[in-house]
């Protein structure tokens, strides 16, 4: 037997290895170890090196050169022009080119990237995942893009996008304060890129209208991140006149749209495809963030707005629950994002009301609106074929605000259905960590709430 393996399974034992049955190396492989991965030390191939089709070897490092690594050490040029940031109007006047950087990229990405099988795997999953909440990428465009090797797209849209999916990654999976700087950094990043000037562009050109919108729907992300949950709000609020994106079914086919999108000023009954009503969601709870946060509002103006506020919320939540239950999706980030704005506005009571009747009102609020997210939790724990990985992670939030507000309403009742509704949250909440680690951060918090009996932050 080799030094850096295990002893074979007995005779006699299950045929499908278990945790206790396979071989494993006590070194980690060679592949694993020059790219810093977690390896899984599987004999005779580790897993990681098996999805990623690498050659797996757990030889003598003694061979492996030292001088492998001392190419990602040398100095790359910086040739941006910093006068692009220090004096921009300038810059635009002489219409100085910006020249694209031109960067190694380490070798562990091109072991991805140069396999275009391996590309096509993760696209197709992503394409029915995460796409379905978070659509950011053109569909056609990318298999087009892969299909012919293109380079036309934009190297800084294309770095932007890229970007978000990170943040999107680790604030789904509670990775702080990383997630929470990665969306400054992409909210810095589109600024630069002066997407937040062309929310109210349009192109009439079936050849050049992906183009646009692969802009808009970035600016669009940006917003939804910087509000929801870090909540940093690096960004301002759009226009009226800006485009909401264009229908999911023209953006997941490539179809240029008979009718250029609706502006962010359209009703809330005006039919719209789902991220377009993440648009709106977004707009709406930025604008109460923003109302919070504002000490020197005249009373009078702070009530009548508070009250346009919540009025907004409620009409556009009940029309989206509708929406959803129309399409029997997972989608639910509109949903999230509106009942987060209205949780956040009745954390906050009026201006001039009184404490103990003030918090009373709020609380009641909050059950309302936490009993609309236990309907929604109980379709995910007995829906049978429940995707998780197709459901928003955004939903987190929400059913963790609404736990919360049942073991607050446990502490003053002794009533068993606040209990039951509070499991029925756990449980959603369980499932959907198969998927998103932060639930998991969710659940923990929870349980630091029970047994501290903290009540909810209400502001008096």
């Amino acid at each position: 037997m080799k030094a850096h393996e295990v002893a074979e399974p007995k005779s006699g034992a299950s045929t499908m290895p278990t945790p206790s049955q396979v071989r494993l190396s006590r070194r980690v492989c060679h592949s694993c170890q020059s790219r810093k991965r977690r390896c899984g030390k599987e004999l005779p191939e580790c897993s990681l090196c098996v999805r990623m089709e690498r050659k797996c070897d757990y030889g003598n490092r003694a061979s492996v050169s030292k001088t492998q690594d001392a190419t990602s050490l040398e100095p790359v040029t910086n040739n941006f022009p910093a006068s692009y940031f220090l004096d921009p109007l300038l810059f635009s006047h002489y219409n100085v080119a910006l020249r694209l950087p031109n960067l190694p990229i380490p070798q562990e990405f091109l072991d991805v990237t140069g396999n275009a099988a391996l590309v096509r795997k993760f696209a197709a999953r992503y394409f029915v995942t995460i796409h379905e909440w978070f659509p950011i990428l053109c569909r056609p465009k990318f298999y087009g893009n892969l299909m012919h090797q293109s380079t036309h797209q934009e190297s800084d849209l294309v770095l932007l996008l890229a970007q978000l999916l990170v943040a999107v990654y680790e604030l789904a999976h509670a990775i702080y304060p990383a997630g929470h700087l990665t969306v400054g950094a992409c909210a810095r990043y589109g600024l630069a890129l002066g997407l937040d000037k062309e929310g109210s562009l349009w192109e009439h050109s079936p050849s050049r209208w992906i183009d646009i919108e692969e802009r808009h729907r970035a600016w669009w992300a940006i917003l939804w991140l910087d509000r929801f949950p870090n909540r940093g709000l690096c960004t301002e609020e759009p226009a009226e006149d800006w485009y909401l994106p264009v229908p999911d079914k023209n953006w997941n086919d490539g179809e240029f749209p008979a009718n250029p999108p609706h502006r962010l000023s359209a009703g809330l009954q005006v039919e719209m495809g789902k991220f377009a009503r993440t648009a709106q969601t977004t707009h709406l709870l930025g604008r109460v963030l923003r109302h919070v946060s504002d000490t020197e509002m005249d009373t009078q103006f702070s009530r009548e707005e508070r009250r346009s506020l919540e009025r907004a919320l409620q009409s556009l939540l009940s029309l989206i629950i509708n929406e959803e239950e129309i399409s029997t999706s997972h989608y639910c980030s509109p949903i999230a994002l509106s009942t987060s704005a209205l949780f956040v506005l009745h954390s906050h009571p009026e201006a001039d009301a009184l404490g103990a009747e003030s918090r009373a009102r709020s609380l009641a609020a909050m059950e309302a609106l936490s009993r609309v997210t236990v309907s929604f939790a109980h379709k995910i724990i007995t829906r049978v074929k429940f995707e998780s990985d197709k459901a928003s992670p955004l939903l987190l939030d929400t059913m963790y605000r609404s736990a919360a507000v049942f073991i607050t309403l446990q502490q003053t009742h002794v009533c068993d259905e606040f209990r039951d509704c509070e499991q029925v949250l756990t449980k959603a909440m369980e499932k959907l960590g198969v998927d998103w680690m932060v639930s998991g951060v969710y659940l923990e918090l929870l349980e630091a709430r029970r047994l501290a009996t903290v009540q909810l932050e209400i502001s008096t």
